[in-house]
């Protein structure tokens, strides 16, 4: 199967208004603009409904036409000699006569005729229509009329609006602005309302009475772009994402009044300076800001490319960008750009150096990422450690943010994050075939998002940065990132007391970052202690294996028999650890007696009933201190104490120590005792592990709790259909490490907590 470069083809993700702005945008935009304020408005007007009447104009029939032709030419002819000239025998032929008459009555009703059978002549109006060869036609109708009284000369609110979505409320005649003045009408009309009056047309309207009124509200946003070449110069453009387009007659209006653009200006300042919780809790977002080198930088970068467009010269690009074309960018600009990235451009590796996260990160960001992960590519984020005068994010955003990089990392093998060193960076680096691209300015990617419009006025700006020092910048980010996974890695080994959750300790984050590096001396340190330690407790894992097979062959061996099914799972163990200890250094002395033991178990009658349980000899308890130890548990599970913590442990190990002992009758009244603490959702937030998996068989299922720092396990307790129920309390292993209760240690850690 070939591979799929789309990631559309893979995830879809949803379109955010922001980039269908920027989208809108890039079609009018200036080089030397940027986009500095974003803002949402409601625009109010008013809508009337009319019932008008109008005169157009209609065709004459040919019979009309050649009476009146008739007429005309002789000033006046009776009915007669009209008839006559007809070739219609009007003495004698009533039909036809009739047939006449209703022509031209019909005339003399529209004010083309008068006079009587004896004598007919021609009206001034029946001139007219006589020279067009038509007649007046009056009807009634309904119409509408949308007018904002604060802006008179906007006609074209209709037209602007048509497609919008709109809301409507029904408005007393009396308290309205209606329009009354039926000149006024008509000029609202010829644009709003064609049907009723259209000069071209000849459509008159005659009157207009008012039948009701209605309030009118738009949701429209307001972009406000601002001159490289002239701080004190901005132009607005009105867009409505209802139908993803410019309202060209709204951006004029608001464009041609100063003051409302300043308001608007105003709007977006106190907007970004106010307390949002949703957006992180910033107390504080400047806006003013002295410009640095890197901006001053840009800016002339975006004056010399205009200029260089508008006298037709080539602009000179990076010879390995294939990937992007402009080499500046603003905030609105640059958003697109990402939207790009993430979407279209299908990169091996995206990193992000962004000095501060924010609520964008969970709503935005993260979502951005997640397709290019599940297509199993890499994106790297960093982030700085806190500034002691930075504004801070509320403690609830803050572990939303937190969780949200936790669960991509737990999620996602190929997801990094770092937190480095107080640093003021923004990059992005995009990497594919080989190929670097990096940007590099003043948007903070990981806390701004441009989704949230009017929430900030800024100078934002990304530059595209030569493919060199992208290249550099790539090295010296794949060191920083080996260093701090290099860390954590030998760190959760050191700390680990279990050595098979050492042995299953991956180093694959480390392994991707080896390959692509080319400095592998850095490595060496690392690889040299992993190896080391996850080797020796991959050793320890297996003589520990090893020991409780030896006391299980031995058992069998000492009994005489083993039964089929008995004796098929000791075999697959025995493979099992013999396979594995060749990539291990496991003592040949060990794996001669277990070689030994086995050859004498191979040997034993196999016996088609199941031979006595062997396996609990050591496990749990002796028979002469069960009864004892049993009924102490008995009584822990029947008291069913939650108060603390403390006690559900003891119940969890209480429950744990009958299980395993067979003291119940079946799994079934071992379940009655395990739902009495799954269904109280205050027991079970103290646990910081809930899992399941099916047995062997495959028709129940083994619980894992972990609770007080031990790891307990219930074997074949839950029937299988109760998966579904279980899944909502379900809670994944984490990074905390528990001491695994077996069956060695059970009696004892049973013990233990008694006497705790």
């Amino acid at each position: 199967m070939e591979k799929n470069d789309n990631i559309n083809d893979t995830v879809v993700m949803e379109t955010t208004v922001e980039l269908r702005i920027a989208k809108a945008i890039a079609s009018v935009k200036r080089t030397s603009e940027r986009v500095i304020g974003i803002t949402n408005i409601d625009y109010t007007y008013e809508r009337f409904t009319y019932n008008g009447t109008t005169v157009r104009p209609e065709p004459i029939t040919p019979l009309e036409r050649a009476v009146v032709g008739i007429i005309d030419i002789d000033g006046d002819a009776s009915l007669e000699k009209v008839g006559k000239i007809l070739g219609l025998d009007i003495l004698h032929d009533n039909a036809e006569k009739d047939m006449l008459l209703e022509a031209i009555n019909k005339m003399k009703g529209y004010g083309m005729l008068e006079g009587d059978e004896s004598y007919f002549s021609l009206t001034e109006k029946g001139k007219v229509f006589a020279k067009e060869g038509e007649r007046p036609v009056t009807y009634t109708k309904d119409f509408t009329i949308s007018y904002d009284n604060k802006h008179p000369d906007y006609i074209y609110l209709d037209a602007d609006f048509s497609s919008s979505k709109l809301v409507f409320e029904t408005v007393p005649i009396s308290s309205t602005t209606a329009l009354n003045d039926i000149h006024t009408i008509k000029a609202f009309a010829e644009m709003q309302a064609p049907s009723v009056q259209n000069e071209k047309n000849r459509y008159i309207l005659q009157s207009a009475t008012l039948k009701s009124a209605e309030s009118i509200v738009a949701n429209i946003f307001v972009v406000i772009l601002q001159s490289i070449r002239d701080e004190n110069e901005y132009r607005v453009f009105a867009y409505d994402d209802t139908q993803e387009s410019i309202l060209p007659h709204l951006s004029e209006l608001i464009q041609n009044e100063r003051e409302w653009i300043s308001h608007l200006l105003e709007q977006c300042i106190k907007k970004s300076l106010t307390l949002s919780e949703e957006d992180g809790g910033w107390t504080v977002v400047p806006y003013e800001q002295e410009k640095n080198d890197v901006q001053k930088a840009i800016e002339a970068e975006l004056v010399k490319c205009e200029d260089e467009e508008t006298e037709g010269k080539e602009i000179e690009g990076n010879d390995l960008e294939t990937l992007h074309k402009k080499a500046t960018y603003d905030q609105v600009s640059f958003e697109f750009e990402l939207d790009k990235i993430f979407r279209k451009d299908n990169p091996d590796e995206v990193w992000v150096i962004s000095p501060f996260v924010s609520w964008s990160f969970v709503k935005v960001r993260a979502k951005q990422f997640e397709p290019l992960l599940k297509a199993n590519k890499r994106i790297f984020i960093a982030y700085s450690e806190p500034y002691d005068n930075r504004p801070t994010i509320s403690p609830e955003a803050e572990q939303a943010v937190m969780n949200e990089i936790r669960r991509l990392s737990k999620t996602y093998p190929n997801f990094y994050y770092v937190e480095l060193p107080k640093f003021h960076t923004k990059q992005v680096l995009e990497v594919k075939n080989g190929q670097c691209v990096l940007f590099n300015g003043s948007f903070n990617v990981l806390s701004f998002d441009n989704v949230s419009a009017g929430r900030k006025v800024s100078r934002e700006e990304m530059a595209l940065v030569h493919h060199q020092v992208a290249i550099s910048k790539h090295q010296e980010y794949i060191k920083t990132f080996t260093d701090i996974y290099s860390k954590r890695i030998l760190d959760e080994i050191n700390q680990s007391k279990n050595p098979k959750d050492v042995a299953e300790i991956k180093s694959d984050r480390i392994d991707y970052l080896y390959q692509i590096s080319e400095n592998k001396d850095i490595f060496v340190d690392f690889y040299t202690e992993y190896d080391e330690k996850t080797l020796q407790a991959k050793n320890t894992a297996w003589y520990e294996e090893c020991e409780e097979l030896m006391e299980r062959i031995n058992q069998f061996n000492a009994n005489g028999s083993v039964d089929q099914n008995e004796f098929k799972t000791t075999s697959v163990l025995y493979q099992k650890l013999i396979k594995g200890s060749v990539a291990l250094t496991i003592s040949s002395t060990t794996i001669s007696e277990l070689e030994k033991a086995y050859t004498n178990f191979e040997k034993l009658p196999k016996s088609k009933n199941k031979t006595k349980d062997v396996s609990n000899k050591n496990s749990v308890s002796s028979l002469n201190t069960f009864g004892s130890l049993s009924d102490q548990a008995m009584a822990i599970i029947n008291a069913s104490n939650f108060e603390n913590e403390r006690n559900v442990t003891l119940y969890v190990s209480a429950l744990n120590f009958l299980y395993a002992n067979r003291a119940f009758k079946n799994p079934t009244e071992g379940m009655k005792y395990l739902k009495k603490i799954l269904k109280d959702s205050m027991v079970t937030s103290v646990f910081s592990v809930f899992d399941y998996t099916p047995n062997k068989n495959g028709k129940m299922l083994d619980i894992t709790i972990g609770i007080g720092g031990y790891s307990f396990r219930l074997l074949g307790i839950c029937p299988i259909n109760m998966e579904t129920k279980l899944r909502t309390i379900r809670i994944p292993k984490g990074t905390t490490r528990l001491e695994n209760v077996n069956l060695k240690n059970l009696e004892n850690t049973f013990k233990t907590l008694i006497n705790k």
